[in-house]
């Protein structure tokens, strides 16, 4: 459980996971980086830290919520009913981020709805960012937000929410993002 301002993973990610994939694979030209689900939220949140690093982002129904682990249940259940989630899904999330936060201040610190707020890029990258409209979790608003916030960067936004629950993707607008 965090209880730190940082963690040091990024710190890692870029002195050491780096340098082993170029060593391997030599230096490249353009990078990518992808997630799906709980990978979407890592590619945010190392997109924002490290953004000099990529051209492209891509983040497939990203796990960001407008609620805090730490709400009062009041909060819980009119986020449940606003979005549609399950409550079996609002606990889960709830669980799990009481598991790895030990604060709100903690969780909004690491949220990335919070901070894209606050980035400033070094370069211009390009994010494609989709989400169910129907999500279970309730993460399309959260989704959403991001990308209004993301919009008033200079980063290039793509946005395509889809008909459908968690991980609805549109595989022809992600192709045709991916055409170099």
């Amino acid at each position: 459980r965090m209880s730190k301002s940082v963690t040091g993973l990024m710190d890692r990610f870029e002195s050491e996971v780096f340098p082993v994939i170029e060593q391997k694979l030599g230096k490249p030209k353009y990078r990518l980086i992808m997630g799906s689900s709980m990978g979407a939220l890592n590619t945010l949140t190392i997109a924002l830290e490290m953004d000099q690093h990529f051209n492209r982002v891509i983040a497939l129904c990203p796990p960001l919520f407008t609620l805090s682990p730490f709400d009062k249940w009041h909060k819980v259940m009119d986020y449940a009913y606003r979005t549609g989630a399950t409550p079996k899904s609002v606990f889960t999330i709830i669980a799990l981020g009481r598991k790895w936060f030990a604060n709100t201040d903690e969780w909004l610190r690491f949220n990335p709805i919070e901070k894209v707020k606050n980035v400033a890029f070094k370069k211009r990258p390009q994010f494609y960012i989709s989400a169910g409209t129907r999500d279970e979790y309730g993460l399309f608003e959260g989704t959403e937000m991001f990308v209004e916030s993301l919009r008033k960067t200079p980063a290039m936004t793509y946005w395509r929410p889809n008909s459908g629950q968690h991980c609805a993707v549109d595989i022809y607008s992600l192709a045709k993002f991916l055409e170099l």
